[in-house]
């Protein structure tokens, strides 16, 4: 019989740094706010330090909705503007255009892992190809792409 390896101690700088997290990430979580970066640093110090569930903050902040049908998409819809404000609140602003490129990749992304991997359908481009407005549209996409990433192992829920 074997046992589970025991789990990773913090080193010092480690511990402060998840309890500096977990202070800044309890103030945005009481404004309805969150810093994805954060959160995701988190996960990784609470893994390492042998949590039995470091997602559980991101499943909190950002529930996976039940969607059984194209009734069911405004509630998709709803939690990818919440995750594209959270990724975009810090850094650079970004242009509508880019924010709905990013939100469109989310909720198709949402609706799909919701589904069990049917396809969700991504809304096209809305803008015409080749013009600033629809290359702000893609660069969102690719930014979508990137939070999906980051997101989609913390709300998942763990497998036993």
């Amino acid at each position: 019989m074997t046992t589970a390896p025991k789990p990773h101690a913090l080193r010092e700088e480690q511990r402060e740094t998840l309890e500096r997290l977990r202070r800044e990430l309890d103030t945005l979580e009481a404004r309805g706010d969150s810093d994805l970066w954060a959160l995701n640093r988190e996960a990784e110090l609470l893994a390492l330090a042998g949590a039995d569930d470091p997602g559980k903050r991101a499943r909190r902040l950002y529930p996976l909705p039940r969607i059984e049908g194209p009734e069911d998409r405004p509630r998709a819809e709803a939690l990818a503007d919440h995750l594209t404000a959270d990724a975009l609140r810090l850094g650079d602003p970004r242009s509508p255009e880019y924010r709905a490129g990013c939100a469109a990749y989310l909720t198709a992304r949402i609706v799909r892992h919701a589904l069990g991997g049917e396809s969700g359908g991504m809304a096209p481009c809305p803008h015409t190809l080749g013009t600033a407005p629809a290359d702000a549209w893609f660069a969102g996409v690719d930014r979508g792409r990137a939070v999906w990433e980051t997101c989609r192992r913390l709300i998942e829920e763990p497998t036993p």
